[in-house]
């Protein structure tokens, strides 16, 4: 194996050949590998150091690409930031955050279907001022942050290259980009919700305890931000418990970091939940009186992603089935399982 940093020879398809194709796998990867086999000096958080930084920007396609996409992310999401002023929702965010800790814990106790973790950071933000640019500072950056994270979920479940191609659709996402710039807690949850499938991912190759337990303090803290975070991250901590319950002898460990996740989450999402039930029983009690309904939500919404083009529409839902398409093949491959051996 060749040392951090440095170029490693690369095998040639005749070379695989002759392994009876054994390799030919790592030698299609590597006519892909856009940093022609440097290898990173950064394994782990250990490695991590102003010359290893240096070293990787330099050296690095993948790294220099992903901090390009990045610095065009931020340029969209900061500009003109302050450009409208606060509507609805966004006054309801200021006028939440100006109450204490306290009081804004007794509000959504009251009613408000917002958890409080989002109004409590921006409560900390009005000491700054009760500006646009304060209260949708966070959004902001938490937009940025997310596009790194996308190009880690997309190395995760495939490799580098679909890393750069899931940050860069990221980066300039309409959708994406719209609420960044809103002062709610809508980016900043798919933050945590992101780098939460980041670490499920990872707990499910490497069957490591700590990965698990990060994804379940990680997925509480999506559900301290928005109440909805606790779909995705129930149908997550599902698919762990049927995986391992499947093959319970080869997957006992799995299947008990597994379990251990979620009682990690449920110790830190407890008080939330029994207000989240109260709250769930109230709303569905009362008939509805606003807003759309039915199939028209999932039309709206897809619309919404599309940036309102009725044409963008159906060739995104064409790419978005052709990749679960592309997963599944990978998968029965052995390109993607996350079950670990």
């Amino acid at each position: 194996m060749a040392p951090k940093g440095k170029r490693r020879e690369e095998k040639r398809p005749e070379d695989a050949r002759k392994d009876g194709g054994k390799d030919a796998r790592r030698v299609k990867a590597d006519e892909s590998d856009l940093d022609a086999g440097y290898l990173s000096p950064i394994a782990s958080p250990k490695d991590l150091s102003p010359k290893s930084i240096v070293d990787l920007l330099k050296n690095s396609r993948y790294a220099q690409l992903l901090l390009l996409l990045t610095i065009a992310g931020a340029c969209l999401r900061l500009y003109n930031l302050t450009y409208n002023s606060l509507w609805l929702d966004e006054a309801a965010t200021l006028d939440f955050a100006r109450h204490s800790l306290a009081e804004i814990c007794g509000l959504v106790a009251g009613g408000e279907f917002n958890p409080p973790l989002f109004y409590w950071i921006e409560h900390a933000m009005l000491s700054f001022g009760e500006s646009e640019f304060v209260l949708r500072i966070i959004p902001a950056i938490a937009g940025i942050l997310t596009i790194p994270v996308f190009y880690l979920l997309g190395r995760e479940v495939q490799d580098r290259n679909t890393g750069l191609v899931a940050a860069a659709l990221l980066a300039f996402s309409p959708f994406h980009l719209f609420y960044s710039q809103e002062a709610r807690a809508y980016s900043f949850m798919l933050l945590l919700l992101s780098l939460a499938f980041l670490f499920f991912l990872r707990g499910m190759r490497s069957g490591e305890l700590r990965e698990w337990i990060l994804f379940g303090i990680i997925a509480s803290l999506s559900f301290w931000v928005h109440f909805y975070a606790l779909v995705p991250v129930a149908i997550l901590f599902s698919v762990a418990i049927l995986l391992g319950l499947a093959d319970l002898r080869k997957q006992f460990l799995s299947l008990k970091n597994a379990i251990l996740s979620l009682l990690a989450f449920a110790i830190l999402s407890l008080p939330l939940v029994v207000i989240a039930a109260g709250l769930f029983a109230k709303r569905t009690s009362a008939p509805p009186t606003y807003g759309i309904q039915g199939f028209e939500v999932i039309y709206q919404t897809l619309l919404q992603i599309s940036g309102y083009n009725e044409f963008v529409m159906p060739a995104l839902l064409i790419l978005f089935s052709l990749g679960i398409i592309s997963l599944l093949l990978a998968g029965e491959g052995g390109h993607a399982s996350m079950v670990p051996s």
